[in-house]
């Protein structure tokens, strides 16, 4: 069963989420176009120029040309649930699309060790600054190399991604950690080969966008898709999916 954020959700009538629900799907398309333009217009400038930004407790620098997790609100979220609940002690952790290392650094307070990969140079070493910034560049390992390529044969206890997740085709480094393009597909058809068993995967997924995509993807791979967390925030909603294989064994915690 999902894990609601305790005092965050309102009692709603019936009808009421319906409404909400028709709402959502209305404006969907219109709130897309609107954080295109707020990016464009007022925060571009934060994704050209090497920036410092504080989230979950750590502090990350942001080089030109990698994208900044402080822009938009789903990472602050993952990075708040990613306990030792989510995170365990042995775990072996991969971060798949690591961008400035956040998640993987946040993992690695309690993981043993923790690998991170992107298609972004840039972002590989963003992230080595910043690993190294908060004490963890022993158990983080970074590697360049687009999805699953960098670790081919490996597999790990935990696999964390937050994908892009917009409706469209990426061109160009920033694109690729906004839109979804044929991620969901390749995500989901090479996740089942680098789950050790009764291992599983988090993604977390936002109602805004390509999330039913993403779970036909999981879907057609044979993958569970299970919601274990979910947050409303009002113009959207966000949701954290436990994936894995049914004959894995593992279950949402």
């Amino acid at each position: 069963s999902v894990a609601p954020d305790q005092g965050r959700f309102r009692c709603i009538p019936p009808s009421s989420r319906c409404v909400m629900s028709l709402w959502r799907r209305a404006a969907a398309r219109i709130w897309r176009f609107g954080l295109r333009l707020r990016f464009v217009l007022f925060q571009r400038y934060r994704h050209d120029a090497a920036v410092v930004e504080t989230l979950g407790g750590l502090t990350i620098q942001v080089l030109p040309g990698v994208f900044n997790p402080a822009l938009f609100r789903v990472t602050p979220v993952f990075l708040e649930w990613l306990d030792e609940d989510l995170v365990p002690p042995s775990a072996a952790v991969l971060d798949v699309g690591t961008g400035t290392g956040v998640l993987a650094i946040a993992a690695a307070r309690t993981a043993a060790r923790v690998t991170g990969v992107d298609r972004n140079p840039a972002a590989i070493e963003c992230a080595r600054i910043n690993a190294r910034r908060n004490g963890v560049e022993d158990r983080v390992d970074l590697r360049p190399g687009d999805l699953f390529e960098p670790v081919d044969g490996e597999r790990f206890d935990l696999v964390l991604c937050n994908p892009p997740y917009l409706e469209g085709d990426p061109d160009g480094d920033l694109e690729h950690a906004l839109l979804a393009g044929d991620f969901p597909v390749r995500f989901a058809r090479d996740l089942p080969d680098h789950l050790a068993d009764g291992a599983r995967a988090l993604v977390i997924l936002s109602d805004l966008g390509e999330q039913q995509r993403f779970l036909d993807a999981f879907d057609r791979a044979g993958l569970v898709a299970e919601a274990i967390r979910r947050r409303d925030l009002i113009s959207e909603e966000v949701t954290l999916f436990a994936v894995y294989s049914p004959s894995s064994g593992s279950r949402s915690r």
